[in-house]
Formats: structure tokens, sequence, C-alpha cells
């Protein structure tokens, strides 16, 4: 990458793509932190913001890129204030509603990643949650497991979403909510 520019907007490429489903990438934490950043829709300016605290931004995004793991498409520019592709993303957690059939739809948009079944996407919320707020996450997590269908799940991990954000940030709160897209159950 010669310049970056502050709209260009990355994706993940298929390596980056086959590191965020492994879970076992071998990348540095601060690394794969913004890799979960980088959703093909946010611009540098947005990931600069939100991944301030990893460090040098740019020179990890530089780095995620020479590595194969991010990639700059034809037409990524993305407007201020505008999604480039459209898909589930971290603000739809702090949306009040949400129909279960768009949430379905919002799946079919996603990259190919292994389809879980609801008990599982619970149950990895409800660690993320406790790994993210300990102890202070326990009615999030009750609320969360206690989910009976695709609409209760959707408004118990918005709760946690909000939540954490109004805790622990904005950064956190969207790494959550990428983890959270990234595993949402079948429909």
């Amino acid at each position: 990458m010669t310049s970056l520019e502050k709209n260009t907007v990355f994706r993940k490429s298929v390596k980056g793509q086959e590191t965020f489903a492994s879970r076992q990438s071998g990348l540095a934490p601060r690394l794969r932190s913004l890799l979960i950043l980088v959703d093909g829709k946010r611009p540098v300016t947005e990931l600069m913001q939100m991944a301030s605290a990893t460090g040098d931004v740019a020179q990890l995004l530089a780095q995620l890129e020479a590595d194969g793991y991010i990639e700059s498409g034809a037409g990524s520019k993305a407007a201020p204030g505008r999604a480039a592709a459209p898909g589930v993303t971290h603000q739809d957690f702090a949306a009040t509603e949400r129909s279960e059939v768009a949430v379905a739809a919002d799946v079919i948009t996603q990259p190919p990643h292994p389809m879980i079944t609801l008990p599982q996407a619970r149950q990895l919320a409800a660690r993320r949650v406790t790994a993210i707020l300990g102890p202070t996450g326990e009615e999030l997590c009750l609320r969360i497991e206690s989910s009976r269908s695709l609409v209760e799940y959707t408004a118990a991990v918005k709760r946690a979403y909000a939540v954490i954000r109004e805790m622990r940030g904005s950064a956190v709160a969207a790494q959550f909510g990428d983890e959270i897209e990234a595993n949402l159950p079948a429909a």
C-alpha cells in the first residue's frame, strides 16, 4: 500500500476470512482486533477512530494488507456515513427493533462462515459477555441464555451490546458486535 487514503474501505481477503473464521490465526492480538473491525463497509477514518487504542492503525492496516489478510476492492470508497455494502453491522445491535425476516435476510449477505445453531450462538455470546464484563454481565448472560428464538436472541445481544458500549467503549462494543455477527445462528 503506497498511501492510505482516508475514504478507502478495506475488506477481508479470502485469507482474512479464513483466519477470522478459524479463531486460531497466529496473528498478534492488535492485528486480530483490527482484522475483526475490517468489514468492507467502514472507511479507514472510522477504523482509525475505533481502533485508536491498538496503536498506529495505519501501520497495522498496511501490515494486514501486505500479509494478504485485507484488500481494497474496486469501487471501495464509501460515502461519508454510508455503508459500502448491505449486511448486519454493529450499529444494527444498537437499533431498537428488527424483524426476524430482516435478520435472516442480513445473514444471507454475510461472507460464508460455519452455520451454528441458536444454542451454540447463545453459548458463544454469553461467554463473550462474561469475558468482557465479568460478573457484572451475569444478568445479560441469563437473558441471552434464556432466549428461545432468533428474535429473543437478537434483542438480548442488542442489550448486551449497549451495556458493553456504555461500560467498555465503542471499540470493545464493535468487536463484540462483529463476533456476534460472524456467528449468527440459522433462522
